[in-house]
């Protein structure tokens, strides 16, 4: 004896061919006021580039000694 069967696949459902089923799309990216604290408009001023603090070269009796050779 023989028993004969057959396998049926289903047809994807509708909800597969549309795109119901998926991942939702990331949140949008929200776009920052230029007035926002902290962070700079488009037309904002530059701020001049800080000065680098020279130390005094103490010069006469208060020099340290040359270093030896």
């Amino acid at each position: 004896m023989f028993n004969s069967f057959t396998i049926t696949i289903p047809e994807p459902p509708e909800a597969f061919a549309n795109g119901a089923l998926d991942p939702p799309p990331p949140p949008p990216v929200l776009a920052v006021p230029f007035d926002a604290p902290g962070v700079p408009g488009p037309f904002a001023p530059v701020p001049p580039p800080p000065v680098p603090a020279v130390p005094p070269v103490p010069v006469g009796p208060a020099a340290p000694p040359p270093p030896p050779a």
